[in-house]
């Protein structure tokens, strides 16, 4: 299967081969491939009490049928197969789920169901239901323990935001921490709702920094939707996550250098922003490690069926699955990213 990455400059799209070289260039035993996606409002059709999900009802206001679910959970299980081209992903996080339901559903009626995943996920408290979660193959991680980074805002004690889910496992010997994010929206304004996603980075920072206290070699992965770009300053001031030319930050974020050529996994208007990230720990980018990151390990998914024309600005948009209050029938208003790992 041929790989593309995609760099978006004045509305043009070029292309590249990704992943080409590491067989050929590096030293390595295996390899493990990992997927983050915000899958855009992965419901079921049922109404949940006490959540704010009537819309996605068959009587609500998107009209969410059985079957606009069932293709959804089908085109989401395409991505994700799709994704990890001749691989199989180790690791899945994915963003704006509903609830467990969904995520069987997902591994049971998709091409999912061809491999053996497990499920780690914990209904958060957000009040829309949504959620994030981690599918792992058993065959390939080796799953040890999770916890839950329950977010509460001192200054708006009524907001209730979704998890920070962290699950603890190895691939082969060598231990690995993940930590799946969505971080709050910027529905509302950028500036006026920066405040709480400042909060979430720094509570995250937190949590990272009492794992490399213990482990100061410890390998970690954080990965989701951040709602802010790799220069914002919730990830780089809250958050400490260095750009790739970072000598001293302990967390860089290998997203850094595709945002600053003009690559996105998320359209606002006419604007591309990096608002999904893969941030590692520095001792990850080391090519001489146990464990380790090559120079071309990640790709921002972007295959011809997730991206449309864009009728109102130059080039192309994602193909989501509502457009406003109308079905469209697309796959996610977010691109997947794909980062590979190796292990000498």
């Amino acid at each position: 299967m041929r790989w593309l990455c995609f760099v978006f400059l004045f509305g043009f799209v070029d292309r590249c081969d990704q992943f080409r070289s590491n067989s050929e260039a590096l030293n390595y035993k295996d390899s493990y491939r990992i997927v983050s996606y915000n899958v855009e409002n992965l419901f079921d059709t049922w109404d949940e009490p006490y959540k704010f999900d009537d819309d996605f009802t068959p009587m609500g206001a998107n009209r969410w049928t059985r079957a606009r679910y069932e293709k959804k959970v089908q085109d989401i299980g395409k991505v994700l197969v799709n994704a990890a081209g001749d691989k199989v992903p180790a690791v899945i996080g994915l963003i704006e789920v509903e609830n467990r339901k969904v995520l069987e559903d997902l591994l049971n009626n998709s091409p999912l169901r061809k491999f053996q995943y497990a499920i780690i996920h914990e209904d958060s408290p957000d009040e829309r239901g949504i959620d994030v979660a981690f599918l792992y193959d058993t065959d390939q991680f080796n799953y040890i323990d999770y916890q839950i980074g329950r977010i509460e805002f001192p200054d708006d004690v009524e907001d209730e935001t979704r998890d920070i889910l962290m699950v603890k496992g190895s691939f082969g010997k060598d231990t690995v921490f993940f930590a799946v994010n969505h971080w709050p929206s910027r529905r509302g304004g950028v500036a006026e709702t920066a405040p709480k996603r400042m909060h979430v980075a720094e509570t995250l920072r937190a949590k990272t920094d009492a794992i490399r206290a213990k482990q100061p070699n410890a390998h970690i992965i954080l990965m989701g939707d951040f709602n802010d770009s790799p220069f914002d300053v919730s990830v780089a001031n809250g958050l400490k996550a260095g750009a790739l030319n970072n000598n001293t930050a302990p967390l860089i974020n290998l997203m850094s250098e595709r945002y600053r050529n003009g690559q996105g996994t998320y359209k606002y208007q006419n604007q591309w922003n990096m608002l999904d990230h893969f941030i590692v720990s520095r001792n990850l980018l080391d090519e001489e490690g146990k464990l380790f990151i090559a120079d071309n390990s990640l790709q921002i998914f972007a295959p011809d069926y997730l991206r449309e024309a864009d009728p109102n600005y130059p080039g192309e948009r994602i193909f989501r699955t509502y457009r406003g209050p109308n079905y469209v029938g697309g796959y996610s208003d977010h691109f997947p990213i794909v980062l590979d790992v190796f292990v000498r």
